[in-house]
């Protein structure tokens, strides 16, 4: 194979074609830090030594990666310790000043001056040699590059790292959070147990302490090397400032090796697939799994010679696509005979003597130059087609919602480069959604999933930029660009097999304007889905609003979150109390006993409205009511309702409830018009509409409601700015949408055709270009203003909040 060939992604530094494109633009071995050589004189980022960098930028340093083999004969996995310090700033930060600080012999924190004319690249990392470690004959991570040296190998017993101001005079028996001259830390002691994103459970010889992605603001995963499949390994080598260049690796599992990695290719090849001596290696090409043929009574295929893999851009129907419309019905069947697919690779291997088994590999290979075309993330899942779509499987049964089954998950970047692989568990999501024939599933991305015994150590974090610009941000500012589920949502009410509405973007879009808001919103990105290489369809890529998305958007501890939701279409009526979705149930309990007080209370009463504001985020609700209604969510609020908050006041943030934005599929024209009005639903028909009406009755608030309503009617919403959202979201899917047109049909068995669904997608256009006049009127009309009185409600929202969409709001307070 001609690695010129092949587009991106995979385990570069297993090819020696790419070992000959690095000599070639390094100029020699030496130049990127051959061991010996030395990589300080020919780093490519350094300074003039200068004064002790500010603090501010020391505190976006993180230490991302860091191993010891400790001071035990032949217990290291690698030829050095290491640490690995990441920048996660938008400028450079010098090292002047600085020093890393490990335990010492003596019981002490000994000091290692970091070089003055050294600097982390702005999203790029420093990589730090240590000590080399002893009889370490067959090493599973071999470092072939490097920024510095230092001399530390410590005792992985008690172990503290910490990154520090030169000279700081460390305090071992207290937590390392707060002390001055601290910038960056992981510690297995003690004192810092409590510490969630720093303290470090599992250390040993041969572990690698390595940060679930590239921010301070995640917990620390413990990986025993000699445990970890060569795709792990590939996915976990240290970088320096020029790059990942470490990828020198040789598992110990016994399993089954391909000679490529998966990822885009250009043009086919020959695949082969080695396992230790005395295996037999057995594999699928179709994604099933092929431990499971004997179950089923069939012989897997044994492996005798290489594989030829060849275009994939033209697939005729799969086994998946086939087996879903026999037990489904024939409207399930695609309206095209083929598709762009994949060839999933799925081998293992049994030993001989004894029928030991090893793990199973999945590599997944796209093949043609469509897929770089589409400019579109992808996702690979391989499942077995028994759980996917058997008697019991979960696509075939809806009561299996919240059911889950193993599944191998790949990401692909819209350059065609693997971002993540590995084990994890899928199940289908929705409700009234799961009645189409494209239905949503969640991903769960975990350490140990079902099906995953034997599998050594999993990566459980998608530390991948996913939805870009339009991402979720924590408080400071700083993208959530790591992730643990991801949502694939098929546009709920909607999907473009829809009856009602068809753009397949509604809730996307919505979410997306909204996201300068308050309220909570799930970021979007649109990816092209493969189920065991067959294309499953476009898929809105969606945060999830769970634990994990509190937890990396605010830190929040996943035993100090409550959220809460709306029982109803479960449970009939608009009225009936929330229910806990997560979380202590009795939160739900003090939730309903507060909206009890504001119905029951007069919200006039100064004591009385600051105990509710206190208790609830007041322009949080207020933005989600402005929101809402501009935008004509029909199917709400006695619907797609969710609350959460942070139940420790300690735990970083207040502990008021706090509302998000979800399901709003039925919005900006799609199952409304321009004149809906939707200020009616300020009543004690709905729990939340009760709460709006009640708090009505204080002037403060009303009269907050109406300028921020007025400023989302004039600055917001603005009809420019929402054009220009929709023909950036739309110009990413088109070129697909006949594919996907073509994939799924609507749920009364007819298609939907690229006119039908353009004219969706005027709809919209229609709406948000036309809405401020009729959302004008209707205010006017509910609040019984004016020509004036609107204009002077302008003039003063105006000076409150400017001219610009942009917010940025305090959870603090």
């Amino acid at each position: 194979m001609n690695c010129c060939n092949r587009v991106r992604g995979g385990l570069a530094a297993v090819s020696l074609c790419l070992l000959l494109a690095l000599l070639t633009c390094f100029g020699s071995l030496t130049a990127f830090g051959a061991p010996g050589a030395g990589d300080a004189a020919a780093a490519p980022d350094r300074v003039s030594a200068s004064a002790p960098t500010p603090a501010e930028d020391c505190r976006n340093l993180v230490i991302t990666s860091f191993y010891t083999p400790g001071d035990v004969a032949g217990a290291g996995l690698c030829e050095y310790a290491f640490a690995e310090l990441y920048n996660g700033g938008d400028r450079a930060v010098s090292l002047a000043g600085l020093s890393l600080y490990m335990p010492g012999k003596d019981g002490g924190m000994t000091e290692y001056p970091l070089p003055a004319d050294a600097r982390v690249p702005a999203g790029g990392c420093f990589l730090i040699r240590g000590a080399e470690a002893r009889a370490v004959t067959a090493p599973v991570l071999r470092l072939s590059a490097w920024d510095t040296v230092l001399d530390f190998c410590p005792d992985p017993t008690g172990l503290r790292v910490v990154l520090a101001a030169s000279g700081t005079a460390l305090r071992a028996d207290e937590p390392l959070a707060g002390q001055g001259g601290v910038y960056a830390y992981l510690s297995a002691a003690a004192a810092d147990a409590q510490d969630a994103f720093h303290y470090v459970r599992k250390t040993g010889a041969g572990r690698l302490l390595r940060k679930r992605a590239d921010t301070d603001k995640v917990a620390y995963q413990s990986l025993k090397l000699s445990e970890a499949s060569w795709t792990v390994l590939r996915q976990v080598t240290p970088r320096t400032t020029a790059g990942r260049v470490n990828g020198e690796i040789a598992g110990r599992l016994p399993e089954v090796a391909f000679s490529a990695p998966g990822g885009v290719y250009e043009q086919g090849f020959d695949l082969t697939m080695t396992a230790p001596a005395g295996y037999t290696v057995y594999y699928s090409i179709n994604g099933d799994d092929p431990r499971r043929a004997w179950e089923l009574g069939r012989t897997p295929t044994r492996y005798t010679g290489a594989i030829r893999l060849r275009d994939t851009t033209d697939m005729t129907w799969g086994q998946l696509t086939k087996l879903c419309a026999s037990r489904m019905g024939s409207s399930y069947y695609p309206l095209a005979s083929s598709f762009p697919g994949a060839a999933v690779i799925r081998a293992y291997a049994v030993r001989d003597a004894d029928g030991a088994v090893t793990p199973m590999t999945t590599q997944t290979y796209f093949i043609g130059s469509v897929y770089m075309e589409w400019d579109m993330d992808m996702v690979s899942v391989s499942v077995s087609a028994e759980d996917f779509l058997g008697d019991d499987g979960i696509y075939l049964c809806r009561t299996a919602v919240h059911e889950h089954i193993p599944a191998y998950v790949e990401f692909l970047s819209r350059e065609g480069e693997s971002v993540f692989s590995g084990w994890s568990e899928i199940a289908m999501n929705g409700r009234g959604s799961l009645g189409m024939r494209q239905k949503s599933f969640r991903i769960l991305l975990k350490s140990d999933p079902l099906g995953s015994d034997g599998v050594g150590e999993n990566l459980n974090t998608l530390n991948y930029d996913l939805f870009g610009e339009y991402a979720n941000r924590t408080p400071d500012g700083e993208r959530v660009t790591w992730y643990r589920h991801i949502l694939l949502r098929n546009g709920g009410g909607d999907n473009s097999g829809c009856t009602i509405s068809r753009s397949h973007i509604g809730d996307a879009y919505i979410q997306r304007i909204d996201r300068f808001l308050k309220p909570d919103d799930m970021a979007y990105a649109p990816v092209m889905t493969f189920v065991n290489g067959e294309f499953w369809g476009l898929f809105n890529a969606r945060d999830r609003l769970d634990t994990k998305y509190f937890t990396g958007k605010y830190g929040v501890a996943e035993q100090d979150f409550s959220m809460l939701e709306c029982p109803y279409p479960l449970t009939y009526g608009w009225n009936v109390d929330y229910m806990a979705a997560y979380g202590d149930p009795a939160q739900a309990d003090e939730f309903n006993a507060l909206v009890r007080f504001i119905k029951t209370h007069n919200m006039a009463d100064v004591s009385n409205y600051l105990y509710v504001s206190g208790k609830i985020d007041i322009d949080g609700l207020i933005d989600f009511f402005c929101a809402q209604i501009y935008l004509c969510c029909s199917d709400w609020p006695g619907n797609n309702i969710k609350v959460w908050r942070n139940t420790n006041p300690d735990g970083g943030m207040n502990t008021k409830w706090h509302f998000c934005i979800v399901d709003t599929d039925h919005g900006v024209g799609l199952n409304s018009t321009l004149d809906t009005d939707l200020f009616g639903v300020i009543n004690d028909g709905s729990i939340l509409g009760a709460v709006v009406n009640h708090l009505m009755q204080n002037n403060s608030f009303r009269e907050r409601f109406i300028l921020r309503f007025v400023w989302c009617t004039e600055i917001y919403f603005q009809p420019d700015r929402l054009v220009a959202e929709l023909d950036a979201l739309i110009a990413r899917i088109t070129p697909v949408m006949q594919l996907q047109l073509s994939r799924w049909r609507v749920t009364d068995g007819s298609m939907t055709t690229c006119e039908t669904w353009w004219s969706y997608i005027e709809v919209i256009r229609n709406f948000v270009t036309n809405r401020p006049a009729y959302a004008r009127r209707q205010l006017m009309s509910w609040a019984g203003l004016d020509n004036a009185a609107y204009v002077s409600y302008k003039a003063r929202a105006l000076r409150m909040w400017g001219t610009e969409a942009e917010q940025t709001y305090s959870f603090s307070a």
